[in-house]
């Protein structure tokens, strides 16, 4: 998320919204508990307003925070 932050910052005041939208190529998919998990160790930072990860085999939303 940090080197993503940093990409946009040059660009930031362009869009009142953004969304880090990245793809798992490792686990494809996560059950309740690995959601909760994962939800408890990331917080969005002021730079993102919503965080989506798709699952690459199809492409299905399996993660937002």
């Amino acid at each position: 998320m940090k080197e993503k932050s940093e990409k946009i910052n040059d660009h930031y005041a362009k869009y009142n919204t953004w969304w880090l939208v990245l793809v798992d190529q490792i686990a494809y998919g996560f059950d309740e508990d690995e959601k909760k998990e994962i939800k408890s160790m990331v917080s969005v930072n002021s730079c993102w307003n919503k965080i989506i990860v798709l699952d690459s085999l199809n492409g299905n939303n399996i993660l937002e925070i």
